[in-house]
């Protein structure tokens, strides 16, 4: 039982680590749109590469509502939170729709 129980430690501090660094490199990511760095830079160019997989399809959802692409990393940020594509899915999901009754 002691080695499921470090198995078990070991794992949820790995995901832990992993979405903990993963939403660090989207919010520096951010950070360096904005602040206008230098895209020629290692910092900048490994940055965007490690961060690419996750941005891409979040500014797809994005055009696909018309809204503006730059917000992608605050959507994945969130994604990475909730783990819903948008964070009211969580109480969306949970509700009936409006004016229909379940059976």
């Amino acid at each position: 039982m002691v080695a499921l129980g470090l198995i078990y430690f070991f794992i949820r501090t790995a995901l832990t680590l992993m979405m903990g660094v993963g939403i660090a490199l989207v919010l520096l990511r951010a950070i360096f749109d904005y602040a206008e760095v230098n895209p020629f830079t290692w910092h900048y160019r490994n940055v965007r590469r490690a961060t690419e997989g996750v941005l891409l399809p979040a500014r797809a959802i994005l055009r696909g509502f018309r809204l503006d692409a730059r917000a992608a990393p605050a959507k994945a940020a969130a994604t990475w939170n909730t783990g819903c594509a948008w964070p009211s899915d969580a109480t969306a999901m949970s509700a009936a729709p409006a004016g229909r009754t379940t059976v």
